[in-house]
């Protein structure tokens, strides 16, 4: 998954139309994930002054964290998570070089629950046995802004709307919160190379 992502940035890098007026790449992280108890690493590339692509992976232990009921829908009970997300950022701005620019866009992530599951603590082997996975996927509109805080970081705050889909559907009470709708907030914190 990540050689993908990869590989899918540096063809849209290459081969945007602005190519030789260079592209800026960045790393970073979103601090509303790592607050909900995700481990996660965004990366970007500013391909023009008003366009960037952003990506990024995370993972998590079966600890969430403290706001996990404010960022989104999740399984109790899972053992690992995966994530992975891929968007495409406009920043509009009324002057060239302005600390402050808006952000609109459109943004699509993944993430993946799995649960071990064994046999029953008596010993019966009746019971389920395996792996289960609760998987969702997340398209969004985003709207926010972005702030220069120093001279190669960015931050970026934004809501978003968007739709989502589950590809297995548990019972509602393993949920931690409403099984509808995508994740409401984001943030980007980036560091500019």
């Amino acid at each position: 998954m990540i050689s993908r992502f990869l590989f899918t940035m540096a063809i849209a890098a290459f081969s945007f139309p602005v190519l030789g007026q260079g592209v800026a790449w960045s790393v970073g992280a979103d601090p509303t994930m790592w607050l909900s108890g995700w481990k996660h690493i965004q990366l970007g590339a500013q391909l023009h002054p008003e366009v960037s692509l952003t990506g990024g992976v995370g993972w998590m232990g079966s600890e969430p964290g403290a706001t996990a009921i404010l960022v989104g829908q999740r399984p109790t009970g899972f053992d690992v998570a995966y994530t992975g997300n891929l968007g495409l950022r406009l920043h509009p701005t009324s002057r060239p070089g302005s600390r402050l620019q808006g952000l609109l866009g459109l943004d699509f992530s993944h993430e993946v629950f799995s649960s071990r599951t064994g046999p029953l603590p008596d010993g019966d082997l009746a019971g389920a046995n395996g792996l289960q996975q609760y998987s969702r996927s997340d398209l969004r509109l985003l709207a926010g802004g972005r702030m220069r805080v120093a001279q190669r970081v960015t931050l970026s705050a934004h809501m978003g709307v968007g739709y989502s889909t589950q590809l297995q559907t548990l019972p509602f009470q393993q949920y931690t919160s409403s099984p509808r709708g995508a994740r409401l907030f984001g943030m980007e914190l980036l560091f500019w190379i």
